[in-house]
């Protein structure tokens, strides 16, 4: 059981959390028919490897049911930060190395790239229609909620000792902030698991309502995965996202990306 003295935990923000979304709920959930669709499409195209959301819910690897599995809403402290999370996707990918060639990809996902030679570009451009299907919400969180202080050094220390077994196997050498940030989603997956199992040993509640994190565009980037049952927020604003927005520019330009389908 986990001692409340071994992780550090952190209230919400007290301001507004930003995320993009859909329609005018965008703080809903990914509906569970697209969890189920994604996770068998992963299987498929990546020989089961997990390329999910950085703390999505590990459950679904060995055939858990929904009902004990959760969905992650993701967060962020800044309006950019929550546009620039999910505009990364359209950076153009390093090609693969001499090291690491091509035609080591799965079977699967090479027939994809194949059958969709653009795959193989760099987009580098945030399409117009994406823009236009999506929202952006703005939320005041429960501040009665905890969450993880994962970038904290108790909190490195209490993973070290209870998820370092877990780590090593994974090809981890050390649980610091590159392995935290890093690509291996099984790994940070592993540590929401964790988490969302944990309750309070005085009422049996569930201790926390998801991990207060960084960004890894950028360590002064707060975000928030909240798990979904557990969460809480006061909506205050809905907005669409125009191509002229002064964020999603701010975000393009950090990340060296255009706007619009020209």
């Amino acid at each position: 059981m986990l001692e409340a003295t071994e992780v550090s935990t952190t209230a919400p923000p007290a301001g507004l959390v930003y995320r993009v979304g859909y329609g005018e709920e965008p703080f809903s959930p990914v509906p569970w028919h697209v969890v189920r669709r994604r996770d068998a499409q992963l299987a498929e195209a990546h020989d089961d490897q997990t390329l999910g959301g950085r703390f999505d819910d590990p459950a679904g690897r060995v055939g858990i049911a929904e009902a004990r599995r959760f969905r992650t809403i993701y967060c962020a402290s800044e309006r950019v930060t929550a546009l620039a999370e999910l505009i990364i996707q359209f950076r153009g990918r390093i090609e693969a190395t001499d090291e690491e060639p091509a035609q080591e990809r799965p079977a699967a996902l090479q027939e994809i790239i194949r059958q969709n030679p653009e795959l193989q570009r760099a987009v580098d451009r945030v399409p117009g229609d994406w823009l236009a299907r999506r929202s952006i919400g703005a939320a005041v969180l429960d501040p009665a909620l905890t969450f993880v202080n994962l970038a904290h050094q108790d909190t490195l220390r209490y993973l070290h000792r209870h998820l370092g077994g877990v780590a090593a196997q994974l090809g981890i050498r050390r649980i610091d902030h590159g392995a935290l940030l890093g690509a291996n989603r099984e790994f940070t997956q592993t540590i929401a698991g964790h988490f969302y199992e944990q309750l309070d040993p005085k009422t049996d509640e569930p201790r926390f309502a998801g991990i207060r994190y960084v960004s890894s565009l950028g360590l002064n980037w707060e975000c928030w995965a909240a798990f979904d049952q557990r969460f809480c927020a006061e909506l205050d604003a809905v907005e669409s996202i125009e191509s002229e927005d002064s964020d999603l520019e701010e975000a393009a330009r950090i990340l060296g990306l255009n706007i619009g389908s020209s």
